[in-house]
Formats: structure tokens, C-alpha cells, sequence
């Protein structure tokens, strides 16, 4: 958990405060919309201080969740690969609250893991010349790596048993980001 992206590491509150807002907001109402900047801190990411988060004018007709592990759902502690997976396997029973507010479950999945750190390292890259700040592709590589017991543990569970069963879609994705799914 010294790292943001697993589960624990999240604002939860802040998650559905923010979305149960959005909803709410009509016409000529604003809001502040918490803003991540992945290239904060030699690309380890933060989110903005509140005065730089984007202002979003009401109302609003759809709302994106975006999130790695969204949909993950615990698994019995003798599935986990990885004993370090113990914690954030236990939170992710937390996560809930932000799955309950799903109304469809769109689930991009690239057709295998190795392709995964090409595609952040592609996007780092255009971070860095853009003066974000970023983490080096070695950085990159050793980050990604820090997830992957995480992917074998949970996707399967997801794939079995995604949010939104009735208005669900999983999406395969090719090495060319192009999908292999009919959609």
C-alpha cells in the first residue's frame, strides 16, 4: 500500500460523494471534480490540490469510472498467490460501494499481461515530452510488475463474475489496442 493503485490506497468517500454530486447537478449548478495527475512526483502520481480540480457545469448525462481494479472482488485467502495480496484482498470488500453505483460495466481486456507495459510506457513517454513528468521505462516496468500478482488473482473472478451482470460488456483488446470482441 505504499504505492497508489491497490486496493486501500483509494478515497473511497471522496469516490461516491463525487459521483452521487454528479448525478444530482442541473442545470447552470458547477461542481469541482477531483483531478489526478499521473506525472506528479516523478510519475507516482497524486491528486491535485482542490483549486486545480476541473469545474464541471450541470447537468451531466454520463458519468465514467474509471479504475484498474474496479469490479475486483475478494477472493478466500488460500486463492491468494501472494501473501502480500492478504490487505488489499481484505479492502477490497470496501470497494463495493463504488461498484453498487455502476449502472453498465465495460471491462477492457488486453488478450494477455505482456502487452500492458508497452502500452504505459508509450503513454509515459508522451507525458514526459509534454513536460508532465513520468517515470522512466525501467520504473514503468518494475511498477507494472508490483500488479501482476493482483491480475493473475482477481480478473479470473471478474471474468466469472462481472458488476452489472445484465448490462455488462467485455472487450478483448489486440497488441494493436483494437478490440477482438464483437462489441
Amino acid at each position: 500500500l505504499q504505492l497508489r493503485g491497490y486496493p486501500g490506497t483509494h478515497d473511497l468517500e471522496l469516490g461516491i460523494q463525487t459521483i452521487e454530486t454528479l448525478r444530482k447537478l442541473r442545470s447552470g449548478e458547477t461542481m469541482r471534480v477531483p483531478t489526478y495527475a499521473k506525472g506528479l512526483h516523478g510519475g507516482q502520481g497524486d491528486r491535485l490540490p482542490i483549486d486545480q480540480w476541473r469545474i464541471q457545469e450541470g447537468p451531466v448525462d454520463l458519468i465514467v469510472l474509471d479504475g484498474w481494479m474496479l469490479g475486483f472482488a475478494p477472493v478466500p485467502d488460500a486463492a491468494l498467490g501472494d501473501p502480500h495480496l492478504k490487505i488489499p484482498n481484505q479492502n477490497l470488500a470496501t470497494y463495493d460501494a463504488w461498484t453498487r453505483e455502476l449502472d453498465v460495466f465495460i471491462h477492457l481486456d488486453p488478450v494477455n499481461w505482456d502487452l500492458i507495459p508497452p502500452w504505459r510506457i508509450e503513454a509515459e513517454v508522451k507525458m514526459r515530452a509534454q513536460g508532465k513528468g513520468g517515470m522512466s521505462d525501467d520504473e514503468i516496468r518494475r511498477y507494472i510488475g508490483l500488479f501482476r500478482p493482483a491480475y493473475e488473482t482477481w480478473i479470473p473472478g471478474l471474468r466469472k463474475h462481472p458488476p452489472c451482470s445484465d448490462a455488462h460488456r467485455h472487450v478483448t483488446l489486440g497488441p494493436d489496442r483494437l478490440t477482438l470482441t464483437r462489441l
